[in-house]
């Protein structure tokens, strides 16, 4: 009895040192909170503090260190050096350290850094785990495209066969789409002869993936343009040839006249008619023009979508940027500049930028005369939209001659 009731004692004696222990890791939490709040707070809860506090210090060394780390980037994209410190640590981990550190990571979607590093953490696991991880992936109501995307990635590099039917036959639209372009290479790759068939025959959603990649080829060279004009040819009725003719100017960019010429004369060889020949020159006319504005921007057509319109502008303003900017300010185009700016800021921060790092000065410029001319057409637009950018882009959005320094 006596050894009983010392156990009793003991026990509670145990249960209060660890709620006054929790108790003061809460508190010191709540006085960090503030400091943290650059790139969130951890998550954190009772189970994870009694879980950290049971788990020895070496086996918490890498979630301890992510964390340091993520606290340093900040409410930013990581730049490639700090990209480069994450994966460092993130590559070693186990599952159960992945999962460790997927619970922490903040559920606020607008910090860019927790996005990041919750890609790399669903793309180790998929290198240990993929089936696993995917599902988890697929659970989780915080989960984003490119987080599963990663998932795709890493399952891709060892067994792109079973990603592909696995997220097939997922049931969910964002594991199927996500998939789709995977198939769509992949069976290719193996043999464009029979890519398509076997798309019709294993995953007809990704029939037009693989017929798009096709349509993209006919720029590879001249040696395998004969069978993919074949296949197209056969594949796709020629009234709804112009749509797919249509994602190679979406892709490509503007063709050189005498690649464009090369092609349209294979074409011709390959047996494609007169009308679809046409169809091509007028596709590539109506986006790229060899001078002047895109038709696309300048008739008012029901039929022209406004993807159309903000695709053509796109691409004039990177081949012709002062000409293409004139005729949107005095136009009054507002709408096709934001869109613009807002696509070539997401690309930025999306690769990485900082300021300094090469080869992306042109579209740091793309980004800064454009929003110049926003500001003139919509200023509450604009000034909205430069407010949610990180520092170092609204620094070089609205500097006229920004300082060309890394400062991250």
């Amino acid at each position: 009895m006596i050894s009983l009731n010392l156990f009793q004692r003991r026990s509670r004696l145990l249960l209060l040192a660890l709620l006054g222990v929790a108790v003061a890791v809460w508190s010191g939490y709540r006085a960090e909170r503030r400091t943290r709040d650059a790139a969130g707070a951890p998550e954190i809860s009772v189970q994870r503090m009694v879980k950290r506090l049971v788990t020895p210090a070496a086996k918490r060394a890498g979630t301890d260190r992510l964390e340091e780390l993520r606290q340093a980037i900040g409410r930013k994209f990581p730049s490639s050096r700090e990209t480069a410190a994450l994966w460092s640590v993130v590559r070693g981990f186990s599952v159960e350290e992945v999962k460790m550190a997927l619970g922490t990571l903040p559920k606020e979607s607008d910090l860019r850094v927790n996005g990041e590093i919750a890609s790399m953490l669903y793309y180790r696991w998929a290198q240990l785990d993929p089936e696993t991880a995917a599902a988890a992936a697929l659970a989780s109501r915080e989960i984003g495209y490119l987080s599963f995307s990663a998932v795709v990635a890493a399952w891709s590099q060892v067994d792109p066969e079973a990603a592909i039917r696995w997220g097939r036959d997922s049931g969910s639209d964002l594991a199927r789409n996500s998939v789709r372009w995977l198939a769509a290479r992949k069976w290719l790759n193996d043999d464009p002869a029979t890519a398509v068939s076997r798309a019709r025959a294993e995953f007809p959603e990704a029939v037009p993936n693989v017929l798009r990649h096709l349509v993209t080829m006919l720029t590879d060279g001249p040696e395998s343009r004969p069978q993919v004009l074949a296949i197209l040819a056969e594949e796709i009725p020629e009234e709804e040839r112009s749509r797919y003719l249509s994602s190679l100017a979406y892709r490509t960019g503007p063709l050189d006249p005498a690649r464009v010429e090369e092609i349209a004369g294979d074409m011709a060889a390959a047996g494609w008619s007169d009308h679809s020949i046409q169809e091509f020159h007028e596709v590539l006319q109506r986006f790229f023009p060899v001078q002047g504005t895109p038709p696309v921007l300048e008739r008012a057509d029901p039929g022209t979508g406004r993807e159309d319109r903000e695709s053509a502008y796109r691409r004039w303003v990177i081949a012709r940027p002062e000409e293409a900017l004139a005729w949107a300010e005095s136009r009054g185009e507002p709408g096709l500049i934001s869109q613009a700016v807002n696509e070539f800021a997401d690309n930025l921060l999306a690769s990485n930028w900082s300021p300094g790092r090469e080869g992306h000065g042109r579209t740091v410029d793309l980004v800064r005369n454009q929003f110049a001319v926003w500001q003139r057409l919509d200023a509450p637009a604009a000034e909205t939209w430069l407010a949610t950018m990180p520092a170092d882009l609204r620094n070089q959005v609205t500097t006229a001659t920004p300082e060309d320094d890394a400062t991250r």
